[in-house]
């Protein structure tokens, strides 16, 4: 009891103040969170990717050889364009499927052939 006594007279001899500083806002505000799933092979495997402010555009690498992609919006304020492109022995096949997706509106996609590298980019939509 002592001990807490003193730590308020020092606090306020000092004026210091015993409370946390209150949070500020960050400017990095979280525009829409895409949910990418393969459940088709093992092992299972879920990507979250953000776009915020700060990344409105997000590539995201399946190096797993997906049988089965599917992607969608978990939550949002804004819908995201997305398109997948792959590469193979170092050539780059763009734009293997475009789209957008939104709050309960996704994507499934079914890779065309094993042993590509498939990346998918997300950008938010004005």
């Amino acid at each position: 009891m002592r001990r807490a006594a003193l730590l308020l007279a020092a606090a306020a001899a000092l004026s210091v103040p015993l409370v946390a500083p209150a949070a500020t806002a960050s400017a990095d505000t979280r525009l829409s969170e895409v949910i990418c799933q393969d459940f088709s092979v093992l092992p299972q495997y879920i990507r979250y990717i953000y776009l915020t402010t700060d990344t409105p555009s997000v590539t995201e690498e399946f190096a797993e050889n997906p049988v089965d992609l599917s992607c969608y919006e978990w939550e949002g304020s804004a819908p995201a364009a997305y398109s997948i492109s792959y590469v193979m022995t170092g050539v780059d096949y763009p734009n293997g499927k475009t789209g957008t997706v939104s709050v309960g509106n996704g994507f499934g996609w079914t890779p065309a052939m094993p042993g590509y590298i498939y990346e998918a980019t997300f950008t938010v939509l004005p």
